[in-house]
Protein backbone atom coordinates (compact mmCIF):
# COMPACT_ATOMS: atom_id res chain seq x y z
CA UNK A 1 0.00 0.00 0.00
CA UNK A 2 0.84 3.66 -0.56
CA UNK A 3 2.21 5.54 2.32
CA UNK A 4 -0.53 7.66 1.87
CA UNK A 5 -3.19 4.85 2.30
CA UNK A 6 -1.21 3.51 5.26
CA UNK A 7 -1.74 7.28 6.54
CA UNK A 8 -5.37 7.10 5.93
CA UNK A 9 -6.01 3.75 7.42
CA UNK A 10 -4.32 5.01 10.88
CA UNK A 11 -6.03 8.27 10.64
CA UNK A 12 -9.59 5.78 10.30
CA UNK A 13 -8.39 3.81 13.63
CA UNK A 14 -7.19 6.11 15.49
CA UNK A 15 -10.51 8.48 15.18
CA UNK A 16 -8.30 11.77 13.52
CA UNK A 17 -8.62 13.54 10.50
CA UNK A 18 -5.88 12.64 7.93
CA UNK A 19 -4.88 16.21 7.48
CA UNK A 20 -3.53 16.29 10.61
CA UNK A 21 -1.53 13.88 10.47
CA UNK A 22 1.94 14.38 8.59
CA UNK A 23 4.56 12.43 6.75
CA UNK A 24 8.07 13.57 7.48
CA UNK A 25 10.79 11.99 5.00
CA UNK A 26 13.53 11.82 7.05
CA UNK A 27 16.34 13.09 4.69
CA UNK A 28 19.31 12.72 7.08
CA UNK A 29 22.46 10.85 5.32
CA UNK A 30 20.41 11.02 2.37
CA UNK A 31 21.77 12.16 -0.78
CA UNK A 32 20.39 14.73 -2.54
CA UNK A 33 19.97 13.06 -5.31
CA UNK A 34 17.71 10.84 -3.69
CA UNK A 35 16.11 13.98 -1.53
CA UNK A 36 15.28 15.21 -5.21
CA UNK A 37 13.34 12.35 -6.42
CA UNK A 38 11.29 12.72 -3.12
CA UNK A 39 10.41 16.16 -3.82
CA UNK A 40 9.63 16.06 -7.27
CA UNK A 41 7.10 13.34 -6.23
CA UNK A 42 5.57 16.16 -4.67
CA UNK A 43 6.25 15.18 -1.08
CA UNK A 44 6.86 18.39 0.69
CA UNK A 45 8.06 17.53 4.34
CA UNK A 46 11.41 16.30 5.06
CA UNK A 47 12.99 16.07 8.34
CA UNK A 48 16.67 17.15 9.31
CA UNK A 49 17.83 16.93 12.54
CA UNK A 50 22.12 17.92 11.57
CA UNK A 51 21.81 21.55 11.01
CA UNK A 52 25.11 21.90 8.73
CA UNK A 53 23.20 18.83 6.39
CA UNK A 54 20.30 20.57 6.37
CA UNK A 55 22.22 24.24 5.05
CA UNK A 56 24.06 21.86 2.36
CA UNK A 57 21.58 20.62 0.97
CA UNK A 58 18.31 22.37 0.91
CA UNK A 59 19.45 24.85 -1.53
CA UNK A 60 20.24 22.05 -3.59
CA UNK A 61 16.56 20.89 -3.60
CA UNK A 62 14.32 23.32 -2.26
CA UNK A 63 13.77 26.73 -4.20
CA UNK A 64 14.44 29.48 -1.77
CA UNK A 65 10.87 30.63 -1.36
CA UNK A 66 9.50 27.11 -0.25
CA UNK A 67 12.47 26.45 2.44
CA UNK A 68 10.78 27.11 5.56
CA UNK A 69 8.01 24.91 5.03
CA UNK A 70 9.89 22.40 3.48
CA UNK A 71 12.34 21.01 6.04
CA UNK A 72 11.92 20.91 9.89
CA UNK A 73 14.14 20.39 12.12
CA UNK A 74 13.50 17.02 14.20
CA UNK A 75 14.33 16.76 18.40
CA UNK A 76 15.09 13.55 19.70
CA UNK A 77 11.88 13.04 21.04
CA UNK A 78 10.04 13.45 17.35
CA UNK A 79 12.42 11.57 16.06
CA UNK A 80 11.37 8.58 18.47
CA UNK A 81 8.40 9.37 19.12
CA UNK A 82 6.50 6.72 16.23
CA UNK A 83 8.86 3.96 17.66
CA UNK A 84 6.86 2.31 20.60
Amino acid sequence: ASVMSRVQQVATRSGRAQESMRVVAVSKTKPVGVICGVYDADHRCFGENYVQELIGKAPQVVPPAERHEIFIPLSLHERTAGWN
